[in-house]
């Protein structure tokens, strides 16, 4: 998982052309793993959210690190303002949420996240236990997915080429995210929505890139 200095002082512009070229092919990509980015690397969101999402509307920032969970090596995006996800290297796959005074909130078995090879048009359904440490419970959901469209999006951050991608939950959650894989961004843009007789409650999540940087 670590990349070689040269790698850090070049990635952002690499990531840059990467981005362009992005926007300007035709042909939708197959995307096999994530892109890696540095330690160090930080990225900013607009949030708006509310209900069991918390109320939000402002900037939330994301620091990417690396850390050991149990005997795993676990990619680690930390925020002051939401917490810390922590995920599989490579596919990036949600194993456990952290609020921000570093108490676990969730976690999941097996972690949840795309199918690689990511292509358009892929459908699948993934199977899960999430554990809701405040209440104690676990509770089995089951997610269908679907590669719905290869597009351009447009977020403060710029305009990105990227998959959209729907998720509907067996607990009624329905999201929509922007992903580019390809250049290291699980989230571009996304919209969330809880039901009233969600779990947690009812809650409507919006978030969209505002900036990304890299360490020198």
């Amino acid at each position: 998982m670590q990349v070689p200095l040269i790698t850090r002082r070049t990635l952002a512009t690499m990531l840059a052309v990467a981005a362009l070229a992005a926007g300007c092919g035709t042909t939708p990509p197959r995307i096999d793993t994530y892109t890696e980015i540095p330690v160090g690397a930080v990225t900013t969101y607009w949030r708006k959210s509310s209900g069991s999402y918390g109320t939000t509307d402002g900037p939330v920032v994301w620091t990417f690190g690396l850390v050991k969970w149990g005997e795993q090596t676990l990619e680690e995006h930390e925020s002051k303002q939401a917490g810390t996800q922590l995920y599989t290297p490579g596919s990036r796959a949600l194993v456990a949420v952290l609020n921000p005074a570093g108490q676990l909130v969730q976690s999941f078995d097996p972690p949840m996240g795309y199918r690689m090879p990511l292509v358009l048009g892929s459908q699948w359904t993934s199977k899960h236990n999430v554990t809701l440490y405040p209440s104690g419970r676990v509770v089995p959901v089951d997610v269908d997915w679907k590669v719905e469209a290869w597009e351009n999006v447009k977020v403060p951050a710029g305009t990105f080429r990227a998959f959209r991608v729907s998720a509907t939950n067996s607990l009624g959650e329905t999201e929509t995210l922007w992903t580019a894989p390809e250049l290291g961004l699980g989230i571009v843009k996304r919209h969330t929505v809880r039901p009233a007789s969600h779990p947690q409650g009812e809650g409507v999540l919006h978030g969209e890139m505002v900036s990304r940087t890299f360490p020198p």
